[in-house]
């Protein structure tokens, strides 16, 4: 049987890994750490990993599941438990000079067993885990803008508990704790959902022509603040798009002309900022196209779990999850490259920051040629997706407003 124990340098090349992707992982503790079985793998299923390590470990109890890791914290999500398992492998990666707190999970996220310490900070994941809290926090304060808008109006009868849960989100956000605001925030949204789909409900028997024409009007609307991006005052205008929604959903024809009115100006006014460049525009298009790039995996990842349910395939919720990590090499490096560039008035450095810019642009489309996304478009088997077309017409933007600044 081949040796598919990890250790040395091959242990670590692995768990460097996990902190960018979710890895399959199983477990077999012995008598002591030198005779554990510890396997990480990008995509052998769980179980098998599990087999394996039992066949070829002194011991003859096994767990397996998922694994990544947070600066020195490994989460293991377990398909199968095994007590004491954290602070077996905690001592286990000791042994392997590897220092790492161990948290252990079941399927449904709740925690089993913990060996933690304070192991001092991983400065590999300090500048990344800053980028993409920034990043998470941005998005939920643009959600909490047109949500606050969104409870507003809802009925006033329904409007207390979506009020409270509001708060919650928000104390949530402010306190740090970002996966619990997006969390709340989308039951919110699910809840305003369903009470606009019952008010509609009660409208169909009459409905009024000229909310029908509000409608219209108000997708129009939508498409063109999509297109603003990042730019400043694009939020201000996705809150006041949920206010006509809400006036539309309500029936109310005559306030809801008023503020598509007053609405479609403001748009317009954005638009045409004499102050926004070529670059800012580009980058603002970046922005957005990254969010909506991890918009369609996700889409695609629910249509893999839709179609693939049932016993045949028991782990594909977590191994679809790994789709995501196929984004990481989209990080922000760019987008900050072109900030630096719209602010610079220095020549010499101008010509640097393009430069650095051009390169962050073929390194991308480098990615975008590899053949998962040569495929994830049209070819998934799944459902079609607009990933790979979206990145590539926002990076030729982005080309373009170098090209035209140079």
């Amino acid at each position: 049987m081949a040796d598919i124990a990890l250790h040395g340098p091959e242990l670590l090349k692995l768990v460097a890994l996990a902190k960018k992707r979710d890895l399959n992982f199983a477990y077999c503790p012995g008598n002591d750490p030198a005779e554990d079985v510890f396997v990480l793998d990008r995509k052998k299923n769980p179980e098998i990993l599990g087999r394996s390590a039992r066949g070829e470990g002194s011991g003859t109890k096994i767990c397996f599941g998922t694994a990544k890791v947070k600066g020195k914290v490994m989460l293991l999500t377990c398909e199968r438990e095994l007590p004491q398992t954290a602070k077996k492998l905690k001592k286990f990666l000791k042994f392997e000079s590897i220092a790492m707190n161990i948290v252990v999970m079941d399927i449904e996220g709740n925690i089993l067993e913990e060996d933690v310490e304070d192991l001092g900070e991983d400065p590999d994941e300090a500048d990344d885990a800053d980028d993409g809290a920034d990043e998470q926090l941005n998005q939920l304060k643009s959600r909490a803008a047109k949500l606050q808008v969104a409870v507003k109006n809802v009925p006033t009868e329904a409007r207390p508990p979506l009020t409270n849960a509001f708060k919650d989100a928000v104390g949530a956000m402010q306190g740090g704790n970002l996966d619990k605001a997006d969390a709340t925030f989308s039951k919110i949204e699910e809840a305003i959902t369903k009470l606009a789909d019952a008010v509609a409900n009660k409208q169909s028997a009459a409905p009024d022509p000229a909310l029908g024409k509000l409608t219209d009007v108000a997708a129009g609307l939508s498409k063109r603040i999509d297109t603003l991006g990042g730019l400043d005052g694009a939020d201000r205008l996705r809150a006041a798009h949920g206010v006509l929604e809400g006036q539309i959903a309500a029936g109310d024809a005559k306030t809801a002309a008023g503020t598509a009115k007053a609405l479609g100006d403001a748009v317009s006014r954005v638009s045409n900022q004499d102050k926004v460049t070529p670059i800012e525009r580009a980058r603002a298009d970046w922005i957005k196209t990254r969010s909506d790039m991890r918009d369609e995996i996700t889409k695609l990842q629910v249509e893999i779990v839709t179609v693939c349910q049932g016993d045949d395939f028991p782990n594909i919720a977590n191994e679809s999850k790994a789709l995501i990590s196929y984004l990481d090499a989209f990080d922000s490096r760019l987008e900050r490259a072109l900030e630096a560039l719209a602010q610079e008035t220095d020549a010499a450095r101008r010509g640097k920051l393009s430069e650095a810019a051009r390169s962050l642009i073929g390194t991308y489309q480098s990615e975008l040629d590899t053949p998962f996304f040569q495929a994830v478009d049209a070819k998934n088997g799944f459902k079609p997706v607009n990933v790979r077309a979206a990145a590539i017409t926002s990076l030729n933007k982005v080309q373009e407003a170098l090209s035209a600044a140079a």
